[in-house]
């Protein structure tokens, strides 16, 4: 359990999605395909097998609570006027985003970079 938190944190997205497309496709129960529903982070985590993982297909996708726009802001930080809350703002939009530590960094929305970030997310190769 204390492993699945750890992940659900610092492992890399991309590394997750390729590891659930190997499970499912090796598993013989899901031959003829499967449903899925997903939960917040799990909305994200499903709908991104449900696109890069198309055998055995995935015949419904059930979302609950997912941020499929991304997340912009940090919960109870006010405007720019606190000194931590601005300095954990900076953070996730710069060292986090480019080093993707942080697997919760990969749908954080940056409303001023978002042409930027575009750019360097359609040349990832996945």
């Amino acid at each position: 359990m204390l492993q699945e938190i750890e992940y659900s944190y610092f492992e890399n997205s991309n590394i997750q999605v390729a590891t659930a497309c190997q499970l499912i496709k090796n598993d013989s129960a899901l031959a003829s395909g499967y449903h899925a529903i997903g939960f917040s982070q799990g909305s994200q985590f499903l709908r991104a097998v449900a696109q890069r993982c198309p055998d055995p297909p995935m015949l419904n996708l059930v979302t609950l609570g997912g941020q499929h726009q991304g997340i912009f802001g940090l919960p109870r930080c006010p405007g720019e006027e606190s000194k931590w809350c601005d300095l954990a703002r900076r953070l996730l939009e710069t060292h986090f985003t480019e080093t993707n530590m942080l697997l919760r960094v990969s749908f954080w929305r940056i409303s001023t970079t978002i042409d930027r970030r575009k750019m360097r997310l359609t040349r990832r190769t996945y």
